[in-house]
């Protein structure tokens, strides 16, 4: 009797914005990981008040309620990867980098900063502040242009190859993919 292992999927554990269409954030996130023959878990950081068209608003996840989620699933599973999406609030990052760090995985992040009707889904005082706070723990950066030259503190055309070689070596990024 052949006696197959079953080979475990890789565990990928998502923290980004839920948004209620189901086209972008945690909804649409876990859907890639599943059909990328992984496994996902997470918690919302965010939820979002939109429809198919437009974005209204967004209210954050708690900090105590984020904790909470988060120490109760960590303590259950070792992900092999972290997917950080929508970031809304400081206090929220902070205390997620003090769980990332004791993980041994990579952690790409989309740093979600509007809808594409442009509501602005992070507190605009937190932008920079999260930025700086979430960095050391990012293998992967994946912002969208505008969202680099904000973060970058740059303007779009200054977005080249060169220019970002110099950010992926100044914030100790694995790669940026725009």
């Amino acid at each position: 009797m052949n006696d197959i292992k079953k080979k475990r999927k890789p565990m990928v554990f998502i923290i980004s914005g839920l948004d209620p269409s189901g086209k972008a954030g945690f909804i649409l996130d876990s859907v890639v990981v599943d059909r990328l023959g992984g496994d996902a878990a997470g918690m919302t950081s965010a939820i979002t008040v939109q429809d198919l068209e437009k974005g209204y608003d967004f209210y954050s996840i708690a900090e105590e309620l984020a904790r909470a989620v988060i120490s109760q699933i960590l303590a259950q599973i070792n992900p092999d990867a972290v997917k950080i999406g929508m970031m809304p609030v400081l206090d929220s990052a902070e205390y997620i980098v003090s769980e990332l760090v004791k993980l041994k995985c990579p952690v790409v992040w989309d740093p979600v900063l509007q809808t594409s009707d442009g509501l602005p889904l992070v507190e605009p005082n937190d932008i920079h502040r999260i930025f700086e706070v979430l960095a050391p723990v990012v293998s992967v950066l994946t912002p969208n242009i505008p969202e680099a030259s904000v973060l970058f503190h740059t303007d779009d055309e200054h977005l080249d190859e060169k220019f970002l070689r110099k950010m992926v070596e100044r914030y100790g990024f694995d790669g940026i993919l725009l």
